[in-house]
């Protein structure tokens, strides 16, 4: 996955930027660890929004590390899901599929998602060249190298 150290760009989803700035622990340490590797870390205004609205309205006091987070992303501020991709072909919801076109629009790597119910029959695949991936399973490719 990062065949001789190459920089990457990762697609980071909502509930990635959600638990990094709501809680200072592993997912946190991996949006940190990614970055100081040098990975780009992409976002798109559709998902930002989401990330900022779910912050402010469950832990609002989290909103200032959010912020403090956004200076470490590629912020696009607009949304970049225009149809790659059909949700019927995927079987995703179409904010998901947003998501997910948005990862390919902004020709990404990787997809970072925990969303295991509706993302979880395509970890591990790939999806017009996107991989994608649960943050365990980003952690062990692009930190230990195990993919």
């Amino acid at each position: 996955m990062q065949a001789g150290g190459a920089i990457l760009r990762l697609f980071l989803d909502a509930n990635i930027l959600f638990s990094a700035s709501c809680s200072d622990g592993a997912i946190r340490r991996l949006v940190s660890d990614l970055r100081s590797c040098g990975h780009v870390l992409v976002v798109d205004g559709y998902v930002w929004e989401e990330a900022l609205r779910n912050v402010t309205l469950q832990q609002p006091s989290s909103l200032e590390f959010l912020h403090h987070l956004s200076v470490e992303l590629e912020l696009h501020t607009g949304s970049a899901s225009t149809g790659v991709i059909s949700s019927s072909e995927w079987g995703l919801p179409a904010k998901d599929i947003a998501v997910l076109a948005a990862a390919i629009n902004l020709h990404c790597h990787i997809l970072i998602t925990g969303d295991v119910r509706h993302f979880g029959q395509l970890y591990g695949t790939k999806v017009a060249g996107v991989s994608i991936l649960r943050p365990r399973q980003a952690a062990e490719a692009l930190l230990l190298g195990s993919l």
